[in-house]
């Protein structure tokens, strides 16, 4: 009896070591993701922030899938409930229902082109906070993946700043785009501020707990740094997020703890302030102040005029499609039809593709009822988050609340700016990571299989997976070969080449409008310099393919009626007018449609027909004084010269070189 039971904990103790085993495998996996992810990037696609980090993030729940089904092939799989899994399985289930209700479905299943969020990329996520849930949070795990978070913001901000004297090829060069913001490996200002909002209370807590003089120089450096680069992206959203993050860090620690580090903190705040008033005057010589951006957000001007104007936008789209709103990813279409007047004046014709607010995004694209779970998700998260930090010991403390901070301060950064698979799978990294330090029950799940079937399913499990894997890089492949398009179409001019580089991306990703698009404007391109009516014909043939795919955009119909209206032929601008008026049912608010469609009736000495649309377009964009002069000629078409007389003068007056419009009114003029 005594062997058996001497056996039986043998067994136990390696049933344990193996368990533990595969469980630090998946912990190494998230903390190599929380690395690799803020810096990847490539060269050879289109946009290769997004489709390089969508391409791990796909990869990284793949791997973490077939880690956790192996567990449990292997009889060791352990299942640890949170606080949180009712609510995100509820939220999971409202987003597939609101997919299957979509306006759209393969933009609410794969996502928009550069943008994502669909319901492939929400799968991911929600692996990301399961697997990190599911882990046991030692302190030895908690410091590492503290410092997976303290590492590449280092180096992102390191090569943020080398982009900012010039030497962008180390990021990938995106300054260029954004004026004198730096956007380093993250692709953009705003995902970088964001991403160092979240670094800086990790790298604040070890500034913190630093025991030696070396220590305490090197998380200042790094504290230090980061805010440089901070300061350089000029988002005030990323300003924002850091700010509560840092207060929430302060609020959880407690005062005998804040007590005992104050001359951190005083030593922090000096620093602090003598880097803002520096660094503001540093950057007035490259571009928009810290200061006059902080003023104008104060004032509701520049960029945060458009966002007041997005809002109430989003607020119409809700009320269209209150339960299930209109579909994942699906808020550029909607908006297209129903932004405010004031959005489409204040940012000509930019549409968002996001609601620059997470809940209210939440509530147009998925319905009221997500908004509400949504709420509960955050506010649970908030409540349990900062139980669990306040209950931790205190060797582990610090860089609990630390990871805890980072992700209430990127809550707070959604409420300025869009979500994106740039920034927000960390949050749903760190929201695991902190439920996963409390469960409510722990479950063992035990299959017992024979050995053949375990070694057939491990062997299907990893055939499963490298197909996934392969799936999953279509969308890098497809823009690869989208870029090479683009190369062949616009610079070397082989109209061609382009047209298989195109297919191949069609292939890749059948779904994508963007690829089917430039395929037609290859072509429509080569017609305009040979005049060739087959190349005319294989432009309409891709255009008719994006329609099959996406008739809900307006994209195509314009790119059609362009092509029809390079005919300069009745029949083609009759063709045009009738694309035109789909794409003005679709975008109301886009003057340059009702420019067009004006034109075409112009051409087709259809005056009465012109004037309205002209007339639109200068209600939408009333500083543009081509759409006035237009009106004039129209008004002199049908001998309304004084009414003519108006519009040409206000076209001069918006614009003092406009000499057609003078000429025009010294014309009539003399005629009267």
């Amino acid at each position: 009896m005594v062997n058996i039971d001497v056996d039986k904990d043998i067994k136990s103790a390696q049933q344990n070591k193996q368990t533990f085993s595969m469980e630090d495998a998946q912990f190494y996996v998230l903390a190599l993701f929380a690395f690799i992810a803020p810096l990847a990037q490539s060269n050879l696609v289109v946009n290769g922030y997004y489709f390089a980090k969508l391409s791990i993030l796909n990869w990284t729940a793949i791997i973490l899938v077939a880690l956790f089904l192996i567990r449990l092939i292997g009889g060791k799989g352990i299942l640890r409930r949170t606080y949180l899994d009712i609510p995100i399985a509820l939220f999971a289930v409202l987003f597939i229902v609101s997919t299957l209700n979509s306006v759209h479905l393969p933009t609410s299943i794969f996502g928009r082109y550069n943008y994502g969020e669909g319901i492939i990329i929400f799968a991911s996520y929600l692996v990301l906070f399961f697997a990190a849930s599911n882990i046991n949070w030692t302190p030895k795990r908690i410091n590492f993946m503290g410092g997976s978070f303290i590492s590449t913001a280092f180096i992102v901000s390191l090569l943020g700043v080398a982009e900012f004297f010039g030497y962008g090829k180390f990021s990938g060069g995106a300054m260029g785009s954004f004026g004198s913001r730096i956007s380093s490996t993250l692709g953009n200002p705003v995902f970088l501020g964001a991403f160092l909002a979240i670094a800086l209370p990790i790298v604040f807590a070890k500034y913190f707990e630093s025991k030696s003089l070396r220590d305490f120089s090197l998380f200042a450096g790094i504290l230090l740094l980061i805010l440089i680069a901070l300061a350089m992206s000029l988002s005030l959203a990323g300003w924002l997020a850091a700010s509560v993050g840092i207060l929430v860090l302060l609020s959880v620690l407690g005062k005998d703890y804040i007590k005992k580090k104050k001359n951190f903190i005083i030593i922090f705040f000096i620093i602090l302030l003598g880097f803002c008033l520096v660094g503001n005057f540093v950057l007035s010589f490259r571009g928009e102040s810290a200061i006059h951006r902080a003023t104008t957000v104060l004032t509701g001007q520049g960029s945060m005029g458009t966002r007041i104007e997005n809002w109430k936008s989003a607020v119409i789209i809700t009320g269209k499609r209150p339960i299930f709103g209109w579909g994942p990813g699906t808020y550029r279409i909607a908006m297209n039809k129903y932004m405010t007047l004031g959005k489409i004046q204040l940012e000509a014709r930019a549409v968002d593709a996001d609601a620059h607010n997470i809940l209210l995004n939440t509530a147009a694209t998925l319905g009221l009822p997500a908004l509400i779970v949504l709420l509960c998700i955050f506010g649970m998260f908030i409540w349990r988050g900062a139980k669990i930090v306040s209950e931790s010991e205190p060797d582990a403390k610090p860089m609990r609340a630390a990871l805890f901070a980072a992700a209430v301060g990127y809550m707070a950064f959604w409420q300025l700016n869009p979500t994106s698979v740039t920034t927000t799978p960390f949050w749903w990294l760190l929201a695991g990571v902190i439920m996963g330090q409390k469960h409510i029950s722990e479950r063992d799940l035990q299959f017992k299989f024979s050995f053949f079937l375990k070694v057939l399913l491990v062997f299907l499990v990893a055939a499963v997976s490298l197909g996934a894997l392969s799936a999953t890089a279509r969308p890098f492949l497809a823009d690869m070969y989208y870029r090479k398009g683009i190369i062949s179409s616009m610079i070397q001019n082989n109209e061609v080449v382009a047209d298989g580089l195109f297919q191949k991306a069609t292939r890749y990703a059948p779904y994508e409008k963007t690829y089917y698009l430039m395929a037609g404007d290859n072509w429509s391109k080569r017609y305009d310099k040979t005049k060739n009516e087959e190349d005319f014909n294989k432009a309409i043939e891709w255009y008719e393919k994006t329609l099959k795919i996406n008739d809900v955009e307006p994209e195509a119909y314009t790119h059609m009626s362009n092509a029809y209206i390079s005919l300069k032929s009745e029949d083609g601008y009759r063709n045009a007018i009738k694309y035109l008026g789909k794409a003005v049912e679709i975008t109301p608010y886009h003057a340059g449609v009702h420019e067009a469609k004006g034109d075409c009736h112009f051409e087709l000495d259809e005056y009465e027909e012109a004037l309205p649309e002209y007339q639109e377009a200068a209600k939408i964009e009333p500083n543009l004084a081509v759409y006035q002069f237009k009106i004039g000629r129209c008004y002199e078409k049908l001998n309304q010269k004084d009414e003519a007389i108006v519009a040409y003068e206000a076209a001069y007056i918006l614009d003092k070189n406009f000499v057609d419009a003078l000429n025009a009114i010294k014309k009539l003029n003399v005629e009267n």
